[in-house]
């Protein structure tokens, strides 16, 4: 199974056939939040390509499946700062392991994460031919 299959695996109506898509590894006490719509912001070190309209969402150990996607609605740069004074609100984690997590970066990334589709049935990665990610995947 490819990228192709990916995209078809989705929900009927749920993808288009120009959107981007990428894989993002998510813990899964965040995913779950997410999922939950409790947390509408994910926070990276690095920022994700630009064309990228959804992410599958990889859950790390120990689930180590793909369990759903997201939208993504927009991609905020700024200083760590900047982004949790305009996110804190919907971040889903203390204000201390955001500092924690950017500790020494000039920039931090938050994806502005919307309509949260967990799946039925998770899907393992290596059907798609790709290791688990450290940051993103792309086709």
């Amino acid at each position: 199974m490819g990228w192709a299959q990916l995209k078809m695996a989705l929900p009927s109506g749920q993808i288009q056939t120009d959107d981007g898509v990428g894989i993002i590894p998510i813990w899964p006490c965040f995913a779950d939040m997410i999922y939950a719509k409790s947390k509408s912001f994910e926070y990276r070190k690095v920022r994700p390509r630009a064309n990228i309209s959804i992410f599958v969402v990889y859950e790390t150990m120990p689930i180590s499946m793909i369990t759903g996607f997201f939208r993504v609605k927009r991609t905020i740069s700024a200083s760590p700062h900047r982004i949790w004074k305009d996110t804190n609100h919907e971040a889903g984690i203390t204000e201390e392991l955001f500092f924690r997590y950017f500790s020494g970066r000039e920039i931090a990334y938050a994806i502005h994460c919307h309509s949260a589709t967990r799946f039925e049935k998770p899907l393992r990665l290596d059907v798609f031919n790709c290791k688990p990610p450290q940051a993103y995947v792309y086709p």
